[in-house]
């Protein structure tokens, strides 16, 4: 590895240093780290000590054996009220946005569970 460095910008007669240190690739994949990771750094006993600060992705749990009533609901419960007006799904040539979804799903009809089994083939639920 070899410490670089460069002139990241000048104003006004003076001019900003950047340093970078290249790590082998078999290294990054290893620690698991990835582009655009927060890396935090600190020194201990002159040496340079750097850390993954993770990410501020959430990891969704699986639905695993939800119902479709239950996915659809916790979907359109977190949607906003703008978003329900959208359609969502095309059936037998007919579009159906979130709030007529809704109908149909709440009141357990036939279409209704049509309607859940297509928005679960289609990862939408």
């Amino acid at each position: 590895m070899k410490l670089q460095k460069a002139v990241s910008r000048r104003n006004k007669g003076k001019s900003y240093e950047k340093w970078f240190v290249n790590i082998p690739s078999e290294q990054i994949k290893t620690l698991g780290w990835k582009v655009g990771d927060n890396i935090e750094s600190t020194i201990n006993n002159n040496e340079l000590i750097l850390k993954s600060k993770g990410t501020d992705i959430v990891k969704i749990k699986k639905q695993g054996n939800l119902t479709y009533y239950e996915r659809f609901v916790r979907v359109y419960n977190n949607l906003p009220l703008d978003e329900r007006k959208l359609p969502i799904v095309v059936i037998n040539g007919e579009a159906f946005t979130w709030y007529r979804c809704n109908v149909e799903i709440t009141g357990r009809t036939k279409l209704g569970k049509k309607i859940g089994e297509k928005l679960i083939r289609l990862d939408i639920i």
